[in-house]
């Protein structure tokens, strides 16, 4: 199993929790690297960031599995959509292809060099989306018009 005991000794130094009892960042990007560095180096270790190369991970074992949907809750359903994934070797690709697959997701593998490009197609795709039919919804019903009319 992996060490998740180490992960929150670091990620209580990242985050700390608002008055509203939601957790929130910290510090900035910069300290994720000096937080790997706290785990254990026999960890493995991953993360979700769809514009971030594995490099921040170093020198552990680790993976990246973004999944390419607006996350917006508990509830969120990953089956059916993409997971840009990456490994530091073969075995941590199959890491996270695993998990992509384990979620019903489709992973497919960018580039370090294009992970920037990947992440703001992933932004327009994912995030402006969901923005653009909520505001489609709230002109539409100015008119009259339900959701399930557009």
């Amino acid at each position: 199993s992996l060490p998740f005991h180490h992960q929150e000794k670091c990620l209580s130094k990242r985050f700390q929790l608002s008055a509203s009892g939601k957790c929130t960042e910290k510090y900035r990007m910069s300290s994720r690297a000096s937080c790997a560095r706290e785990i254990r180096v026999d960890a493995i270790v991953g993360h979700c960031a769809g514009a971030l190369t594995l490099a921040p991970l170093a020198p552990h074992r680790g993976f990246s599995l973004h999944p390419l949907i607006a996350i917006t809750g508990e509830g969120t359903r990953f089956a059916g959509a993409s997971a840009a994934i990456a490994g530091t070797s073969e075995e941590m690709l199959e890491v996270a292809r695993g998990l992509a697959d384990s979620l019903g997701m489709t992973p497919i593998t960018i580039a370090d060099a294009d992970r920037t490009l990947y992440h703001a197609a992933a932004v327009l795709a994912s995030n402006y989306l969901v923005a653009l039919e909520e505001t489609a919804a709230l002109l539409g019903a100015r008119v009259g018009l339900e959701r399930r009319h557009l």
